[in-house]
């Protein structure tokens, strides 16, 4: 049977509707591919390799089925390249297997999604992601079809096409520049044999080689270059620097706030303006563990053949700014005054505000993403509702718990678009 396809131009609960439709006749082709299977078993003892391989991804990973059929997952894999054939007892356990399977899709089948409890309005929640808070997110996201993986992008308004050409030969030029600089600053920084002025030249350095790559990543830039601003300002690394040291890393800092906005225009203008939001003092503000927590989740997000349907570098980006508070949640504890110890907790508070921000944007783009883009793998957009908690599960997933929990101490953020 032909797969339902869905009027993806639908809004509010017809979208719902028109998904509902599309996940049982997804199931409904499963079923029947798989009874296929079965028969050319049980009826002429025939395995087709080819239609094994095609249900056999849907239905789930190899290593589900090398348990059902008493194999291992390798051989599993063999059947699937038609490099080997199942001997009669295999073919005979291969269809056990199947039965197990379509006794599974038939009560999946019964199921109602509960993805039609949701209750947003896609083109009005775009609306609304584009004019809040969550505009001050340095990055964004899309997804790469040939990698079927989420990717994290530079904030996407802020890159117009006709202005491409132009910038980019800009950020090449202060991009080599910065290199230089960085190089510079660390020779003479390591005859600072001194614990703050070594960390600081170590994070330069690490700028420093993020530069030196053909694409450097611009969200590892801007938070290193973050870092290197705010460690530039502690009174111990001032104290240690000569006025010629100085001098080099302000125009260091000058220049890399001029290569961000290159980057991120109007996502600089949003953190400007969130910056004087203040945090409520009703709630404790979130730990570095809960976005090194996050980071793990997406990390462990796969697809029904156990390969990552998120790209690392959205996790890597996410624990880099949970170790910079935790850096800072240590300082404040060893802070000896208290004028040392509220500086440190605006700083901390800023790099919270900035990880939240990216949470948010991270959860309301891949909720609108499985519903609204119909060329997204079927595997990748199950993966991908599971992980949140959307569809097909009864409770709200990880990530969305800890965002609440973050709107608890950042109340200037928006709520996610979805009923819990």
């Amino acid at each position: 049977m032909e797969i339902y396809q869905p009027d993806w131009s639908k809004r509010g609960a017809d979208i719902f509707q028109e998904i509902e439709k599309w996940r049982r006749s997804r199931i409904l082709n499963t079923i029947e591919n798989l009874r296929a299977l079965k028969d050319d078993l049980d009826n002429r003892d025939i395995f087709d390799h080819g239609l094994f391989r095609s249900i056999r991804s849907i239905v789930g990973p190899q290593v589900e089925w090398a348990e059902k059929v008493g194999v291992s997952q390798a051989t599993i894999g063999n059947y699937e390249r038609s490099r080997t054939y199942p001997n009669s007892q295999i073919r005979r356990q291969i269809s056990d297997a199947i039965h197990h399977f379509i006794l599974r899709e038939q009560e999946r089948l019964g199921q109602t999604s509960n993805i039609s409890g949701l209750n947003v309005d896609v083109a009005e929640a775009n609306k609304d992601l584009g004019e809040s808070a969550l505009s001050a997110a340095l990055t964004d996201f899309k997804f790469d079809s040939k990698s079927q993986q989420v990717i994290a992008v530079p904030f996407s308004k802020d890159v117009e096409p006709s202005t491409i050409a132009e910038m980019e030969q800009d950020r090449k030029d202060l991009t080599e520049s910065l290199e230089d600089q960085a190089k510079s600053i660390c020779e003479s920084l390591s005859k600072t044999n001194i614990g703050s002025a070594a960390r600081l030249a170590e994070t330069i350095e690490k700028y420093r080689r993020e530069c030196e790559k053909t694409r450097p990543n611009p969200r590892k830039l801007y938070r290193l270059g973050t870092i290197i601003g705010r460690a530039s300002l502690k009174e111990d690394i001032i104290a240690l620097l000569p006025d010629y040291d100085r001098i080099e890393i302000d125009g260091f800092v000058s220049d890399h706030q001029e290569l961000m906005r290159l980057y991120y225009r109007e996502a600089l203008l949003k953190v400007q303006e969130i910056d004087d939001l203040t945090v409520s003092n009703k709630f404790e503000l979130p730990a570095s563990h809960d976005f090194l927590s996050i980071a793990d989740k997406i990390d462990q997000a796969v697809d029904k053949d156990g390969n990552k349907i998120f790209d690392p570098e959205i996790s890597i980006i996410l624990r880099d700014i949970g170790n910079e508070i935790a850096d800072l949640e240590g300082e404040e504890i060893l802070a000896e005054s208290e004028i040392k110890r509220e500086t440190i907790k605006k700083r901390k508070s800023h790099a919270v505000k900035t990880g939240a921000i990216l949470i948010g944007r991270f959860l309301i783009f891949s909720s609108l993403f499985i519903i609204v883009d119909p060329g997204v793998a079927v595997n990748t957009a199950g993966s991908i509702a599971s992980i949140l908690g959307l569809a097909e599960t009864a409770s709200p997933g990880l990530i969305q718990k800890y965002y609440e929990k973050m709107r608890e101490a950042l109340p200037f953020l928006p709520r996610f678009p979805f009923n819990k």
